[in-house]
């Protein structure tokens, strides 16, 4: 357990912290910009992992490790395919893209999806201290190389998509060190068919079989976590606007993340229907809330990033409820989860999503970042209460 959780603290500490250091450090225009990078390689992320966490946790445990190899070989095919619409869209979205930066950035992503994947196979007990070694040379290979580029507050997008190039090329070599000089012996060569209409329908089921349903509720609930942020680029609101933004998305993203840790432990319980376990994951989950939201409450964000996140300290009442409503979404929706009922989490979380499309759509002409967190707070109510009427009628009933 305590290697589990040095893994997940490393992958935090680098997912929010960093952000932290360049909004301090770095102007709040660079900020802005550099967010928007980080913010498709993030989402990009999502989409090259498919979900296959637990399909590769459990072909592992079993020792079942050519079926993990013939599910990189069908996962790396679709990445490869899902890369090139990716970047269309991009292309025809948004203007003003370097494309050289972009690029570093999306195939970072597809490098650190491919580490995550073989990462993901050192989840059993035995093997939580590599997955921790593997984590920490990663964390520590790319501070080597963002670091200095925080000391002398150099703000070239494309040096710090390098930096995460390098860094991620070089963790994936480990990892994929690490699984060779563990399983070697173990794999057998997977066979595949060479012709292409067999290989194709091969992925469909594959897809259809091990990572259909978690990946379209963990691609639909992270479009609606990052729908906020992308429709901000999307309008083109001015820098100060998006820094703001950028900086209560990050620190949304680190609160989710502390739930994540949660949820974790719990999870595996839930499944068993253990009703004090449901208790006490709830206690935890407001426990957390009520913390963060005190030191969140107490920081003062422009005194210690600027004046120009003022915006964050004026507006603290409602940044808090929008933690709460998430807190509800989350918890209710994993008991949900463990209940096997993820459809009906899916239509709460698509509700959400039609909300605020059709709030920021009706405010486009003139969005302050007031009106960003209003958005924020109507669309995750509405996704909440319909959360909640669910589990009165499906659940408690």
């Amino acid at each position: 357990m305590f290697y589990l959780l040095v893994s997940y603290l490393l992958k935090f500490f680098f997912s929010s912290f960093l952000f932290f250091f360049i909004a301090k450090f770095l102007s709040f225009e660079f900020f802005s910009q550099i967010s928007f990078y980080f913010l498709l390689s993030n989402f990009l992320f999502i989409v090259f992992d498919l979900g296959l966490y637990l399909y590769v946790v459990k072909e592992s445990v079993h020792n079942r490790f050519p079926n993990i190899l013939k599910a990189f070989f069908f996962k790396n095919l679709i990445n490869a395919i899902t890369l090139v619409i990716f970047l269309i869209i991009i292309f025809l979205l948004f203007k003003n893209i370097e494309f050289s930066s972009l690029f570093l950035f999306v195939v970072s992503s597809f490098l650190f999806s491919n580490f995550s994947f073989f990462s993901y196979s050192f989840r059993r007990k035995e093997f939580f201290h590599i997955e921790a070694k593997l984590n920490f040379y990663l964390f520590l290979s790319t501070m080597i190389f963002i670091l200095p580029l925080l000391i002398f507050k150099i703000e070239e997008i494309v040096l710090y998509a390098l930096s995460l190039f390098l860094s991620r090329t070089f963790g994936l070599i480990l990892a994929i060190k690490e699984f060779k000089n563990l399983f070697y012996y173990s794999i057998k060569k997977p066979k595949f068919n060479v012709d292409i209409n067999l290989l194709i329908k091969e992925i469909l089921k594959f897809l259809r079989k091990n990572a259909s349903v978690l990946f379209l509720l963990s691609l639909i609930g992270n479009i609606f976590l990052y729908l906020d942020s992308f429709l901000v680029y999307y309008f083109g609101l001015p820098s100060n606007i998006i820094s703001s933004q950028q900086l209560f998305f990050r620190l949304t993203l680190l609160f989710l993340m502390l739930n994540e840790i949660i949820t974790a432990y719990f999870y595996p319980l839930l499944l068993k229907s253990n009703k004090n376990s449901s208790y006490f994951y709830f206690f935890s989950i407001v426990l957390l809330f009520f913390i963060y939201s005190i030191i969140f409450y107490n920081f003062d964000f422009s005194k210690f990033f600027g004046d120009v996140y003022g915006s964050i300290d004026n507006a603290k009442p409602k940044e808090v409820l929008i933690f709460f409503f998430k807190s509800i979404l989350l918890c209710i929706g994993t008991f949900l989860s463990a209940k096997d009922m993820h459809i009906y989490r899916l239509i709460s979380i698509l509700l959400g999503i039609i909300t605020e499309l059709v709030l920021f759509f009706a405010k486009r002409n003139e969005i302050s970042f007031e009106d960003i967190l209003d958005i924020i707070l109507i669309s995750n109510f509405f996704a909440m209460i319909s959360m909640l009427y669910i589990w009165r009628i499906k659940i408690t009933k």
